[in-house]
């Protein structure tokens, strides 16, 4: 079976369009971001926390599907951990003393 996320809600199977109601859509760009702070791009939160290289030469939605739901059950994890504001906020250092640079 073939099963692709979209960011738009619609989750194809099989090339069959299934809607999903954004209330039922978890963003990682929104569970990752402090209030009044920039967005963080989903390659750099790849890099930082799944130590994961990610869109190098293509851009690919099932890479960016996984990638999601990894960071997603970080958060679940850290959350549980009571570690994910700390976790957030060294992320933001992190990019702030480095221009969000993307080591090499």
């Amino acid at each position: 079976m073939i099963l692709k996320l979209l960011v738009s809600g619609i989750i194809v199977i099989n090339n069959i369009d299934i809607f999903v109601p954004k209330e039922q859509i978890i963003d990682t760009v929104e569970i990752y971001q402090l209030p009044r702070q920039r967005k963080i791009s989903l390659r750099y939160l790849s890099k930082h926390l799944l130590h994961k290289d990610i869109q190098q030469e293509t851009h690919s939605s099932e890479e960016d599907a996984a990638t999601s739901l990894k960071l997603y059950h970080l958060y679940k994890k850290l959350e549980k951990e009571g570690t994910f504001e700390e976790t957030l906020e060294n992320i933001y250092t992190i990019g702030r003393n480095t221009n969000w640079a993307l080591p090499e």
